[in-house]
């Protein structure tokens, strides 16, 4: 059977050796310290193992060639830019900072690394790790995993870029999960800009260049969200799937599984009631989702209050700007404030400027440029999909993507309030739903594609509105030039703009609507007066 079996894959399996072998012993001579065979053969060993992985997801998508060079895409970008972090960070000569002369730029990837190499070298159980003895990762499971990494494949010194070998196959990995997914119940179409989204959204590339939970997260969603798809035709590999998501998810970040898994269940849940009820709900079909909603907020509910009031406050209490604008409102106004200002972060205006404007390390500003340009890139798309949802024909699917929209946005608030509209946290919280917000941008730019609404254009529109005052406003601040209107008349004459774009528009498409059924017809004359 073994004999069978590698004589069927053996060109394969020996060019993945190939490449695993050369890509090792670069690593291990480039980046490796300690004994540099020991380095070459785990480095060789993991990226054998990440590569086969993803050809068998691959092969199990339909081995499309599209798919492949989003894989290659997802892998290198993230991988390459790991490396590069890792090699130029500590070589900065303007910085003190310990995390960066460590060669890491997330400080919770920094603590908790580091503690795995000390229960890796320690000879403790790894049961250890979910115990309250170590902090830096506070469920434990990307711990566990790192720390087994480094028991059994690095022994003798710490090689923090064999981490980054997986997280960059995790960000490939999700990959054709979610496209076999998604082109399955929506088609090309739609899972063509999805999975790019997902592949190369920059936030999710900077998290997948770094020893952060997050890339598993979204990998481990995808498969989830594949075996919710793929029930009704498949249902013992749906369900392992969905356990095995379910499992990974839970170990590594229990709310947001509890999260992830609700919207899950909850999108699976409409489409099975209207696929065997039709359009009619019974009315105990409500109750199953209020009491489903009302459990997660339960579970959720203290963590997430406690939690945000601490980010929010120390938000305020770290920035004199904001106290100054927000001095004279109430206390739930200035709470207000903070969760729609984390909307905007990172805020592209403010990062396009400090590439010029400031001395911080070139390498810092850009990954904070790319990070907010790609988050200005896939907002509108996710306010445009509201349109698109409404317009959609079938009952059925337009609740379906409602309960996504309205999961989505919610997350996004929770997300910004968690971090305390942080610039830092806030990204990395919302990019735990991004197979849900690619999902949504993939349907949102085929809606426009194919019907050529005006709608995402219009909203393209509010945000370069948003965009042009507040670019002058930071370059005032940074640079020479510019302009500076008082804060909150900028404010107002950009909602003035934006409702006059928005209105204009709905007021245009409803005179374009009554044109059209009062026009008379070419081949019938009109009715006699």
């Amino acid at each position: 059977m073994i004999s069978k079996w590698f004589k069927s894959y053996r060109y394969e399996l020996l060019a993945l050796a190939g490449v695993s072998l050369a890509l090792g012993a670069g690593l291990s001579a480039w980046l490796g310290s300690g004994s540099f065979l020991v380095g070459w053969v785990g480095s060789s060993l993991l990226v054998l193992v990440c590569l086969w992985a993803m050809l068998a997801a691959w092969r199990l998508a339909g081995s499309g060639r599209g798919l492949a060079w989003m894989m290659a895409v997802a892998f290198v970008l993230r991988l390459g830019g790991g490396l590069l972090m890792t090699w130029q960070l500590p070589r900065l000569t303007d910085t003190d900072d310990t995390i960066y002369r460590a060669g890491f730029y997330f400080r919770d990837a920094y603590a908790r690394d580091r503690e795995a190499w000390t229960v890796a070298q320690s000879g403790l159980f790894f049961s250890s790790s979910f115990k309250t003895d170590f902090m830096a990762d506070q469920y434990g499971g990307m711990l566990v995993m790192s720390a087994l990494v480094y028991r059994v494949l690095s022994p003798d010194a710490h090689r923090i870029y064999l981490i980054l070998i997986l997280t960059a196959a995790a960000g490939a990995l999700g990959l054709p999960f979610f496209w076999s997914a998604v082109r399955r119940k929506w088609g090309s179409g739609v899972a063509l800009p999805a999975a790019w989204v997902l592949a190369v959204y920059p936030e999710g590339v900077l998290l997948g260049s770094s020893q952060m939970r997050e890339p598993f997260v979204i990998a481990l969603s995808a498969v989830l969200f594949w075996g919710v798809v793929t029930w009704p035709q498949h249902k013992p590999y749906a369900l392992a799937a969905f356990g095995a998501g379910l499992i990974g998810l839970f170990l590594l970040t229990p709310p947001a599984a509890l999260a992830i898994t609700g919207i899950m269940l909850g999108w699976f849940f409409i489409q099975e009631l209207g696929r065997r009820k039709g359009a009619t709900w019974p009315w105990w079909s409500w109750l199953v989702l209020a009491v489903g909603g009302v459990v997660m907020v339960g579970v959720m509910g203290e963590w997430l209050v406690t939690s945000s009031q601490w980010d929010i406050s120390q938000t305020l209490a770290g920035s004199e700007r904001l106290q100054g604008l927000l001095a004279r409102f109430p206390a739930v106004v200035k709470t207000l404030f903070v969760v729609v200002y984390g909307l905007t972060q990172p805020v592209l205006p403010a990062a396009a400027v400090v590439i010029v404007g400031t001395d911080t390390p070139m390498i810092l500003k850009l990954a904070n440029f790319f990070a907010s340009l790609g988050w200005y890139l896939l907002a509108p798309l996710l306010l445009y999909v509201v349109s698109a949802a409404w317009q959609v024909k079938d009952l059925v699917e337009k609740r379906a993507l409602a309960w996504l929209v309205g999961a989505s946005y919610l997350w996004l608030l929770v997300a910004s309030a968690r971090a305390g509209g942080d610039q830092w946290d806030n990204p990395r919280y919302r990019a735990i739903l991004l197979v849900i917000f690619a999902l949504l941008a993939g349907v949102a730019w085929d809606w426009a594609r194919v019907h050529r609404d005006a709608w995402l254009g219009r909203w393209l529109g509010v945000e370069g509105v948003f965009l042009f005052f507040f670019t002058g406003w930071y370059m005032k601040r940074y640079t020479p030039v510019g302009f500076k209107l008082p804060f909150w008349e900028m404010i107002g004459v950009i909602m003035a703009i934006s409702v006059l774009i928005l209105g204009g528009g709905w007021a245009l498409d409803r005179y374009a609507a009554h044109s059209h059924k009062t026009k008379p017809s070419l081949t019938q004359p009109p009715e006699s007066l």
